[in-house]
């Protein structure tokens, strides 16, 4: 089979984490009317950023996506720094106080005792995890250029991400993301506004969106692909 890849840099590990993140931080739409920073960290957002994508936590493991989606929500955590801090602190709190009292007491089992103290242990290592994010530098904004918005991007990826697909070359999905990137960065060379945010991160989607490259090779096997790019094919059967 030959054709153009059926998956999108978009579809790729890197490409949910970079969308994941630029949802996440996009000041436009997660900042309060009194322009709050810490009203960028909403809950709802980072969920879907760890659950999504390959992140990694401050002590250089994978995240636990799923088990802080949860353990959030059974915090009250909605948005905010101090929010993230307080409640996940005193949610951590209560299940490590639960868990002594059960022991104490001889109740429960062991199994539930044990579930207790690793979501507490859990919910600090989120918890940790938040606070080290909020003292990361905001995207820049006045007099950045496009380069400079790829630097600081590349430096979270360094930080946050599993596989480092900004960074090396191993594979098909990685080079396509360092090309996508560098023809950003080269956006500084030609006449075009100078970017927001939010021009980046709708210029990088538009970039995520194409497809890997081809699958095959031309001219070999089964062509499957729209018609418009069987223009000037030589076929020996169409379907």
């Amino acid at each position: 089979v030959s054709g153009p890849s059926p998956i999108n840099m978009a579809d790729t590990p890197g490409g949910r984490w970079i969308r994941g993140l630029l949802a996440f931080l996009d000041r436009s739409t997660s900042m309060d009317q009194a322009g709050d920073r810490d009203s960028r960290f909403t809950r709802d957002r980072l969920a879907a950023w760890v659950t999504g994508s390959h992140v990694v936590a401050t002590d250089g493991e994978p995240a636990a996506g799923a088990a802080w989606d949860v353990i959030s929500r059974r915090a009250g955590v909605v948005a905010g720094v101090e929010s993230w801090d307080r409640r996940l602190r005193e949610h951590a709190n209560r299940l490590r106080v639960r868990a002594e009292k059960a022991a104490r007491q001889d109740e429960d089992d062991d199994a539930s005792r044990s579930a207790w103290i690793t979501e507490a242990n859990e919910s600090e290592r989120l918890r940790e995890f938040v606070a080290q994010l909020a003292t990361e530098q905001l995207p820049p904004e006045r007099n950045a250029s496009w380069r400079d918005l790829v630097t600081w991007l590349k430096t979270l990826q360094k930080r946050y991400g599993r596989s480092g697909p900004l960074e090396t070359d191993r594979d098909e999905a990685e080079q396509a993301l360092n090309s996508a990137l560098e023809a950003i960065s080269d956006l500084d060379s030609i006449n075009v506004p100078s970017p927001t945010f939010q021009r980046f991160r709708r210029t990088l989607e538009q970039e995520l969106d194409r497809p890997l490259s081809r699958v095959g090779r031309l001219g070999s096997g089964v062509f499957v692909a729209p018609l418009r790019q069987a223009v000037g094919c030589d076929f020996d059967l169409i379907y």
